[in-house]
């Protein structure tokens, strides 16, 4: 398992994990879970990218009251530069929750992808994006392994 490198990234990483648990599934999501995968997706180009402060600036609530900007940045950095560019990212599962364990009650959309990275063909993304009270999904918790 790749490890980020921070304890406040490792919180990022227990909040994507504990919004695992509980919840609803993808048989009875909304019509908007396609737009939280999307939004997913977004924030993923941005990480990809190495543009961590604007994945940070563009991250929900939650993200950013876990980690500061610099911690984020370092975290980041540390935990993607060594698996090299981006070479494939498939969409595994996505599931949407309304009660995550150990989450405020709000509509979540887990999505869980399949990543080969240059230098480790194999991993996975957890990324977790909330429902934010302006109607946007935003990425809440990142986790790779």
């Amino acid at each position: 398992m790749l490890r980020l490198l921070t304890y406040a990234s490792l919180a990022i990483s227990i909040a994507a994990l504990s919004a695992c648990g509980g919840g609803s599934t993808t048989d009875d999501a909304p019509p908007n879970q396609e737009a939280a995968t999307t939004a997913a997706l977004s924030w993923l180009d941005l990480v990809d990218a190495g543009e961590y402060d604007e994945s940070w600036i563009t991250a929900a609530d939650l993200f950013k009251s876990t980690i500061s900007e610099k911690d984020w940045n370092v975290a980041a950095s540390n935990a993607r530069q060594p698996l090299g560019r981006l070479v494939t990212r498939k969409l595994q599962s996505a599931t949407y929750q309304t009660e995550p364990q150990g989450e405020t009650a709000g509509e979540y959309v887990v999505t869980k992808f399949g990543t080969a990275f240059e230098n480790f063909d194999s991993k996975f993304e957890i990324v977790t994006a909330r429902l934010e009270s302006d109607k946007a999904w935003r990425v809440s918790g990142y986790f790779i392994r």
